[in-house]
């Protein structure tokens, strides 16, 4: 298998925190400088990676790959152990991906873009609602780290990035379950490795 990514992509990340987690050798392929991601659409018709190559077949969006690498390599689960747990952790991914990212999207001005306060009033009700969702064990979802913590790490490690750089409070305060999580999820080598690989990559690139 090899995995077609951007380094600064905070979607190909939750899928490196699985695999490390998993203890997976995941080949990694970064386009080279100057080549268009366009270039993926003989894959992906959409032109957007990560990509995963499973020998002459691919997988395209991050959630369907994660699931494919759970039931190929189901051990450790990345999933809840019952139905309906399994149900609210694929919720929450949901969750992140159609209400939380594109409040963190809102952040990313250009040049002198200040944001209004209406775009930091949505993101701080996306969060609250967010948390809500969240379980009280330290975890997104259940007592281990599921798929729904791969996914929501690289969000909030953006999320406090962007925050920052408009010297806005950090989505964690006040937030008490929130914060809780982030240290929790932090405590995993696989976590922290990636989110580390993420900050050297924004921080090289200005993102």
């Amino acid at each position: 298998m090899k995995l077609l990514a951007l380094p600064t992509s905070p979607f190909a990340a939750r899928i490196l925190i699985q695999a490390h987690e998993k203890g997976l050798d995941l080949a990694l392929e970064y386009p080279p400088e100057g080549r268009s991601v366009a270039e993926h659409a003989a894959l992906n018709p959409f032109a957007r990676i990560p990509i995963l190559v499973v020998s002459e077949a691919f997988l395209i969006e991050s959630a369907a790959i994660q699931e494919y690498l759970e039931d190929v390599h189901p051990a450790p689960s990345l999933r809840p152990g019952d139905p309906l747990g399994t149900a609210r952790m694929r919720a929450l991914v949901l969750a992140v991906d159609h209400y939380l990212f594109p409040a963190i999207r809102a952040l990313r001005g250009r040049g002198e873009l200040v944001e209004s306060d209406g775009q930091l009033l949505a993101l701080h009700e996306t969060l609250d609602r967010l948390q809500r969702l969240m379980g009280t064990a330290g975890y997104a979802c259940g007592g281990h780290l599921t798929l729904a913590d791969c996914a929501l790490a690289p969000a909030v490690f953006y999320l406090e990035r962007f925050l920052a750089a408009r010297e806005q409070p950090s989505a964690l305060a006040g937030r008490e379950r929130l914060a809780g999580w982030w240290d929790t999820v932090c405590g995993h080598d696989s976590v922290s490795r990636v989110i580390g690989q993420l900050d050297r990559a924004a921080n090289e690139t200005g993102r």
